[in-house]
Parts: C-alpha cells; sequence; structure tokens
C-alpha cells in the first residue's frame, strides 16, 4: 500500500514539476515568432523598396537591347513614326546685329501633336540694369515670350506650351528698358525658321 501511495505522489510531483517548468516556453516561443515575423517583414520591405524599385542607395541601373522587332524613328525636320505623330524641328543660328559679332546664339524648336518646345541659347554681354528678352515674330506682330535667366555671358530660356507659337517664323533676343510698354526695344539678336 506504500508503494502505491508512493507511486501516485512521484506522479503527482512529476506532473506538478513539468508543469511548472513549461509554463513559460509557450509564451517565449510566441515572442521568438513574433520576432522573427517582424524582422521577415521589415528585410522584405527593404529588400522590394530598395532592390526592386531602385529607390535604394545600392540601387544599379542595368541596360539591356530593346526587345527584337522594334523599328528605329528619326526625329528631322519633318517626320513620323508609321502611323504616329509628325513632328517638326528646327534650329537656326541666330545673327548678332548690336555687338559687331562679339555676341552667338541658337534657337531650336519642336512642336506636333499640339505641343510646342523651343531652347534658345545665347552668348552676349552682361545686360547692366535691363534684361534681355525673346520675341516671336510672324504676320500678327510680335510676341513676347519671357525673359532670359543667365549671368555674366551665357543666356537661356527654355519654353514647353501648348502649340500656339508654330505660326510665328521669326525669333528676336532684345534690350528691355521697359517690359510694360510690349514692344520690341533695342535688338541684339535675330534669326529666322
Amino acid at each position: 500500500m506504500i508503494s502505491g501511495n508512493l507511486r501516485f505522489t512521484v506522479r503527482d510531483l512529476s506532473r506538478s514539476f513539468s508543469q511548472k517548468r513549461n509554463f513559460g516556453r509557450p509564451i517565449f516561443l510566441r515572442v521568438v515568432i513574433v520576432v522573427v515575423a517582424l524582422g521577415l517583414v521589415v528585410f522584405g520591405v527593404k529588400t522590394f523598396l530598395g532592390g526592386a524599385s531602385g529607390l535604394g542607395a545600392d540601387a544599379s541601373l542595368t541596360l539591356t537591347d530593346a526587345p527584337f522587332g522594334l523599328k528605329p524613328v528619326s526625329v528631322g525636320l519633318a517626320t513620323a513614326a508609321s502611323g504616329g505623330v509628325n513632328l517638326t524641328t528646327q534650329t537656326i543660328n541666330l545673327k548678332d546685329v548690336k555687338y559687331g559679332g562679339d555676341a552667338s546664339g541658337t534657337a531650336s524648336r519642336a512642336y506636333g501633336a499640339g505641343v510646342y518646345k523651343l531652347d534658345v541659347r545665347a552668348t552676349m554681354p552682361d545686360p547692366k540694369n535691363v534684361v534681355y528678352e525673346v520675341w516671336l515674330t510672324g504676320e500678327a506682330g510680335p510676341l513676347v515670350i519671357d525673359v532670359m535667366t543667365g549671368a555674366k555671358t551665357s543666356w537661356s530660356l527654355s519654353l514647353s506650351d501648348t502649340d500656339k507659337y508654330s505660326k510665328y517664323s521669326g525669333i528676336l533676343i532684345t534690350l528691355q528698358r521697359n517690359k510694360a510698354t510690349g514692344i520690341p526695344e533695342e535688338h541684339v539678336m535675330e534669326g529666322s525658321f
């Protein structure tokens, strides 16, 4: 009888000891699983944003050949991709009419499909207390585009807009003392597309 009670007591001790010992294990495992899962999520997000989208510091650009079967398109005076939109591009050298050959410049324009782009670059003396302005000329008269930006001898203007300018064939760069007049004042450079 003692042995039966002893077994029962040893068994009871065994159960109570193992229950106490395993009590903290499920919580510890849950914490480890949550930490590992969060680490994987953070690693995955960093990899996706940093590597795949090219936004990370270690991102690199890989150039590959174009897919087979594409046809090249040239952009010239009046060219178009087959079934595409006509695009007209023109570039001219501007003539110095004020500084006796010390000024030089170019003007480029591209238009088609309802858009117009104009780029004017010039090397001219620094205008003291006045500004350089770009004008387009045509049958409707002169149209002021904007004041050129730059410093010392390097001046430029870029315009991107809807096509309301392609009907103008001439271009002027003027020195403007009074912007309120709306009339080109002192001609510096001229040209025609």
